[in-house]
């Protein structure tokens, strides 16, 4: 991510950021990466067509504090040093190649030969998809409504989206929705165990999904004991949503997600 706004700050108007990835055999250490071991790696390349990093800055451009962004603009200036130490810490290499036409990173990461096991099978597309059932998101956050919106939408859900536990609780004073997705924290306003629990003193069969980028707690437990379907632990993929939505619009045990 941080890769990611860096080149579109660079391209800054019209231009192209391409992001691209292979699977690459090392016979020795690349020049500038020593500490890598031979073997199987995966490259990642971020790479814009911007105006490039002139060589004083790509010496130093993996330095704590060392920033040409803008006050204001965006970033603290410790996205490039978060990179390099996170690439580090995974036995990787990072690498910047940069000229008048662009600047191209590249991430080398190690793969892990090991076979994951199976705990599950897998399950496809056509078995998470929806049968037009209402679902009412309730975040504070612009993004997340949007990409659940989308994630829902894909998967053939009928989907409105609120930001706040007290707009939640007016709609569904005048309408039904089939599952609510409370976000756990929004802001100064209500949680989404109080928010939940409003509802039900009014739609006391209401079903609903909690979903919270941290881990159980007593205000989950809590949600949980007042009848939440489930708990959905941020991030989580497409399948998981889907899996998750499924279990609660059928009032099924769930699978807490707590990776």
């Amino acid at each position: 991510m941080n890769l990611v706004i860096n080149a579109l700050e660079a391209v800054s108007g019209s231009g192209t950021v391409t992001i691209a990835t292979a699977r690459i055999s090392l016979d020795a250490a690349l020049p500038d990466c020593q500490a890598m071991a031979p073997g199987e790696h995966v490259l990642l390349k971020v790479i814009d067509t911007g105006p490039g990093i002139d060589e004083d800055a790509r010496r130093h451009i993996f330095e704590p504090f060392f920033s040409r962004k803008k006050l204001g603009r965006s970033g603290t200036g410790l996205g490039l040093t978060i990179v390099w130490n996170t690439v580090q810490e995974h036995r990787g290499c990072v690498t910047v190649a940069s000229s008048d036409q662009g600047t191209a990173f590249s991430v080398y990461l190690p793969m892990d030969s090991r076979v994951p096991e199976q705990d599950q099978v897998p399950v496809s597309g056509e078995e998470l998809r929806g049968k037009g059932e209402t679902v009412l998101v309730v975040d504070d956050e612009p993004m997340q409504r949007d990409i659940v919106d989308k994630m829902l939408s894909q998967l053939g859900y009928r989907v409105t989206t609120l930001a706040s536990g007290e707009e939640a609780v007016a709609r569904l004073r005048r309408e039904k929705v089939d599952l609510l997705l409370l976000d756990m924290l929004m802001g100064s306003g209500m949680n989404g165990t109080e928010t939940y629990g409003a509802i039900i003193s009014f739609r006391p069969d209401q079903k609903a999904l909690i979903i919270s980028g941290y881990a159980e707690d007593s205000d989950v437990h809590r949600a949980l004991q007042l009848g939440v379907s489930g708990f959905l632990k941020k991030p989580y993929t497409i399948t998981e949503l889907g899996l998750a939505v499924q279990r609660a619009l059928a009032g099924s045990e769930p699978e807490k997600n707590m990776a």
